[in-house]
């Protein structure tokens, strides 16, 4: 459930899921997809920073080929989320690229332009998204 539900149950869903695709494998990914499905769209932020934290991680347990199919859509909106999730995916950003193919990275790549953009004229914008973003270009390079 998507829409609030149990909280408690949705975060540690959202916590256990990694360790539930390492013991199942790639092979039965397709049996655990909706489920984090749901929890990637939940209305909490938590449980969407959890997965957000380590995307990376189940983009090494699915391979490159499931990694771009199903998580790098999540990965492109998780950017777009909350400032707490953004930075749960840019602390892993290399790891997590490094698991997708080359000639599909442009695109995601593109959309960090906009991490920790000051919305209004007098406005600084998030120094700490920047900075974990900074962490990570070295990596990338």
């Amino acid at each position: 459930e998507s829409t609030g539900g149990n909280n408690g149950l949705q975060l540690s869903c959202a916590f256990n899921i990694p360790g539930v695709a390492y013991t199942i494998g790639h092979a039965r990914w397709h049996e655990i997809r909706p489920a984090y499905n749901v929890l990637a769209h939940s209305v909490q932020w938590r449980v969407r920073r959890s997965l957000a934290c380590s995307l990376h991680e189940m983009a090494k347990i699915l391979g490159k080929e499931t990694t771009q199919r199903d998580l790098l859509p999540i990965f492109e909106a998780m950017l777009s989320d909350t400032d707490e999730v953004v930075v749960g995916v840019i602390d892993h950003l290399a790891e997590f690229m490094s698991q997708v193919a080359p000639h599909a990275r442009t695109g995601p790549l593109y959309l960090l332009q906009d991490v920790g953009k000051a919305e209004g004229k007098n406005v600084i914008g998030n120094w700490r998204l920047r900075a974990a973003l900074s962490e990570q270009l070295g990596a990338l390079s």
